[in-house]
């Protein structure tokens, strides 16, 4: 190949790099140094043309960042060094470069009021003097780019060694900290790119806990009345007992109106005596059978609740033998106001077909 070619590649090459950006170094101006001791806590040098590290000294160095460019963000930090040069070396030991965090004045600070220092940045450990130590510093000036207030510079220390390095006032050296900084120029954003396609559709969840209940709504219109149903068929006639214990409790002596149809008898009727008593009025359902070993009495009235079947009301009383009053609509009837005894109604009738009857009928019976 001959000399135009590469020379038309290296044009090449340097036009392709100015396209995507350019980048430049820039030195950050020296703002403060300094160094306090613990055998003198009290003490300011400040002035001092050396910072000494170890053996009781703790060296600070801060940087003033306005000096770059104006509206430089964290993202145009390429790099960032900090370079220090070792003057003198007593004792060679580890030396700690740490973040500080709090204020301090170069001209004032001693090491009763040395801010309080945080993370590590880096370490080194120089072996001979006159030499120069670079130490990579890019994300702690990244970080106070981003937050210019936490710009307190940073802390030189060694537990075992005891260093000597130039400050900005020594005349003799001259070589102070130098913070060197590496600017990128970014181009303007690009256009958005078209949207990608839609991803497929993920599986559903799981539901969600059940909301609270909401409030009762109002209560609705009533409706229209429906139709009226079919009557039901006649229920099974009520029996109330058979006699067999002569037992005589109040429900065999209506002394008050009672009306069996709302209210019917907690247990059967085991009457010896039945007795409904003047002025009173006892209400059946039909069909009602009422048995009696001793006398019947019947001076009030009884009523027969109405069936299915239409026609006046009646009860009758069955003899020989113990009384038995069957109540329920007949052809015709009339009022039970006799007292009957099923012992003086007992003995030979004139119909031995079927028992005789007695008629106790009445237009409430």
């Amino acid at each position: 190949m001959g000399p135009r070619f590469w020379m038309k590649s290296i044009a090449t090459s340097v036009s392709l790099v100015l396209a995507v950006g350019t980048a430049y170094a820039t030195q950050v101006t020296l703002s403060a140094d300094t160094y306090v001791n613990s055998s003198h806590s009290s003490t300011n040098y400040g002035g001092l043309s050396n910072l000494y590290v170890g053996n009781g000294g703790t060296a600070l160095i801060q940087f003033d960042l306005t000096t770059l460019p104006a509206g430089t963000t964290s993202s145009q930090i390429g790099a960032a060094t900090l370079t220090l040069y070792v003057n003198r070396v007593n004792t060679s030991g580890q030396v700690t470069v740490q973040q500080a965090t709090g204020t301090w004045a170069e001209s004032t600070v001693t090491y009763a009021t040395i801010p309080a220092l945080g993370s590590t940045v880096g370490s080194f450990t120089p072996n001979s003097a006159q030499q120069y130590i670079t130490i990579d510093v890019t994300s702690l000036v990244q970080s106070w780019i981003t937050t210019p207030a936490s710009n307190y510079g940073i802390g030189l220390t060694s537990a075992s060694g005891d260093v000597v390095f130039d400050s900005k006032e020594n005349d003799e050296t001259g070589h102070a900290a130098r913070l060197d900084v590496t600017i990128v120029s970014q181009g303007p954003a690009g256009p958005a790119g078209a949207a990608g396609a839609a991803g497929p559709t993920g599986p559903q969840g799981p539901a969600g806990p059940s909301g609270a209940a909401g409030a009762s709504g109002s209560p609705g219109a009533q409706g229209p009345q429906g139709p009226a149903g079919p009557q039901g068929p006649a229920g099974a006639a009520s029996v109330y007992g058979d006699g067999s214990d002569g037992t005589t409790g109040g429900v065999c002596d209506i002394t008050s109106s009672t009306n069996w149809v709302t209210s019917p008898p907690n247990s059967d009727l085991q009457c010896t005596n039945f007795n409904v008593a003047s002025g009173m009025t006892l209400t059946v359902p039909t069909g009602t059978v009422i048995h009696a070993t001793g006398t019947v009495t019947i001076t009030g009235n009884i009523v027969v609740q109405a069936g299915a079947a239409q026609g006046s009301q009646q009860c009758r009383l069955f003899m020989p033998g113990p009384a038995v009053l069957r109540c329920r609509y007949w052809r015709s009837g009339r009022s039970l106001t006799r007292a009957h005894s099923a012992g003086a109604m007992a003995g030979p009738k004139t119909r031995p077909t079927r028992p005789p009857k007695t008629d106790l009928a009445g237009a409430a019976s």
